[in-house]
């Protein structure tokens, strides 16, 4: 049962952590079930078309840590990227690329020359109550952070047709405001036509993060769906 949550026209309920809901006949949180996943659901005016894929299913990984910015472990998240995909990668199922330098620019080429089924971000994410939208922190050419809004990452991502999916291993990438249901970066890409989206609501730990990118590519590599 995919309990799928649909709170257009009140945008105020988006902003409750409706993840953990939990069932005390129970005692068990259904999120945690593979019978009983929780998602947010976006009414879209245009309905998303199903994507044929013939392997390998490509990963572009954009990996961000701005030296004007706190240190993250980037390096262990990316070497555990690689590990949760090991197998596949050896059959041939998936392909996983790293993006140097992690720019805007060198986003915009990478997109153009070549075809991304997931785009996996790691990095600092934050929530801008002025502008009403994510933020995530790339890195300029001399490696200090630059702030990219989710509607203009959106933007970008929406003309890449292959892509099925972003995941945001970022702090706040799915803060929303009590006002408007696009309002962040996961909900600004939904907007622009991403299929789908996993991203954090709150801040998260360093360590966090990069257990739950181990586990859902592992998952995903034992054959379990994306929710």
């Amino acid at each position: 049962l995919r309990l799928r949550l649909r709170i257009a026209g009140l945008p105020e309920l988006g902003t409750f952590p409706w993840e953990f809901m939990y069932d005390p006949s129970l005692s068990r949180f259904l999120a945690l079930s593979v019978d009983t996943p929780i998602v947010r659901y976006l009414e879209m005016p245009q309905a998303l078309q199903p994507l044929t894929v013939q392997p390998p299913l490509r990963i572009l990984a954009m990996i961000c840590s701005p030296k004007d910015y706190p240190r993250l472990d980037v390096e262990r998240e990316w070497q555990n990227l690689q590990e949760a995909m090991q197998d596949l990668q050896s059959r041939g199922l998936v392909d996983i690329q790293r993006l140097e330098p992690p720019t805007l620019s060198a986003l915009q080429q990478r997109l153009r020359r070549e075809q991304f089924h997931i785009f996996h971000f790691i990095g600092h994410g934050m929530f801008s109550d002025s502008q009403q939208d994510g933020l995530l922190l790339l890195e300029d050419d001399h490696r200090e952070g630059y702030r990219l809004s989710g509607r203009d990452l959106g933007t970008l991502l929406h003309d890449h047709r292959p892509l099925r999916l972003a995941v945001l291993n970022a702090c706040e990438g799915a803060r929303t405001s009590s006002e408007d249901q696009f309002a962040g970066t996961a909900q600004s890409l939904m907007q622009q036509g991403i299929p789908a989206v996993i991203a954090m609501q709150f801040r998260i730990t360093d360590q966090a993060a990069i257990v739950l990118a181990h586990e859902f590519y592992g998952s995903l590599a034992d054959g379990y769906p994306v929710d």
